[in-house]
């Protein structure tokens, strides 16, 4: 949704030309980039650490036997957000995209029942819990799922007031939230065993697992409702003008971008270690967290790569008076 409501701004101050040559250089290329890396990612990592582990994950065993599809890993966000906007500009050009139009989407009956019920059938084709959209092409899934979130978050560019109106949900969505989210969590089936995993892989669907169509729904009505939760607290508690706030978004995107590669060689060698989970947790979040930072800071932020993907960050100089 937040990345729908930028794009909505970006065709509010900018030619449609302009918006697409945008986040073709932020998004498709950094994308185009990354996902090299991705695909021998695995491979690499099972070649360095295969021989150093005795409890060896079962990641290893898939990439082993070459089960492990080509995919787009964590960057699919990029692809599937690249597609959006391209379906977004298509009906921005057809006058479909305008003030008149969307005030029907961010209508409160709108929000709160048709948007959660338009993505029940995207929904319906997966399993519970739903995987990420991560193959290397289009998967229509995606687009009535996470490409309707999109395309609401773009019509309340053109309705702010409609999130102001969100900050007087923030009550009931968190009720609702709360206890949909324990009753979710309590009926969710149990992970899948190893045999299903190579059934799965394999392309084959799995006897005796479908879902109830009411779990579904209630994961529809969650997936809106807690974003919603999560624009109105934002809303709320973050909107005003803040200088920790604007480096952590800044970061942001390297961070996204980074994170999984470093989460995987601080957790691998802490698989034979019989410590506590949250003690791994804690090490894992402090590494992952200083070491993107830090990197973000000291090699992209002022350099050709922070340009790349955020524009130019211009250092801040303080001046200190001398007394004469």
């Amino acid at each position: 949704m937040i990345a729908g409501f930028f794009c909505g701004y970006l065709l509010h101050s900018r030619v449609v030309l302009d918006v697409l040559k945008n986040r073709t250089y932020r998004l498709l290329l950094p994308y185009l980039v990354g996902v090299p890396f991705i695909v021998v990612g695995p491979y690499l990592t099972v070649d360095f650490w295969g021989d150093k582990l005795v409890h060896v994950p079962f990641f290893f065993t898939l990439v082993d036997e070459g089960l492990l599809h080509l995919n787009s890993g964590h960057l699919w966000f990029l692809f599937n957000l690249y597609e959006f906007i391209l379906l977004l500009l298509l009906l921005f050009c057809l006058k479909i995209y305008s003030p008149s139009i969307t005030k029907l989407f961010v209508h409160p009956v709108s929000l709160l029942l048709l948007v959660p019920v338009s993505i029940l059938p995207a929904l319906m084709t997966e399993y519970i819990p739903f995987r990420t959209p991560d193959s290397l092409y289009p998967q229509l899934w995606s687009f009535g799922l996470y490409g309707i979130l999109f395309f609401i978050g773009a019509c309340l560019y053109h309705h702010q007031s409609v999130i102001n109106r969100m900050v007087g949900w923030i009550t009931p969505l968190l009720i609702l939230g709360v206890s949909g989210s324990v009753i979710y969590c309590l009926a969710m089936p149990a992970p899948a065993t190893k045999e299903e995993m190579y059934i799965l892989l394999s392309g084959d669907s799995l006897m005796g697992r479908e879902q109830t169509v009411l779990l579904q729904i209630l994961q529809c009505f969650l997936v809106v409702y807690l974003s919603y939760l999560a624009l109105a607290l934002g809303k709320k508690y973050w909107s005003n003008e803040s200088q920790v706030m604007r480096y952590c978004a800044d970061a942001s995107y390297w961070v996204y971008l980074v994170h999984i590669p470093i989460i995987v060689n601080v957790q691998l060698p802490m698989i034979d270690l019989m410590w506590s989970a949250w003690i791994k947790l804690l090490i894992t979040l402090t590494v992952t967290l200083s070491v993107s930072f830090a990197s973000y800071h000291f090699c992209v932020r002022y350099t050709w790569i922070g340009r790349w993907l955020n524009g130019e960050r211009k250092k801040v100089s303080t001046s200190v008076p001398v007394s004469s």
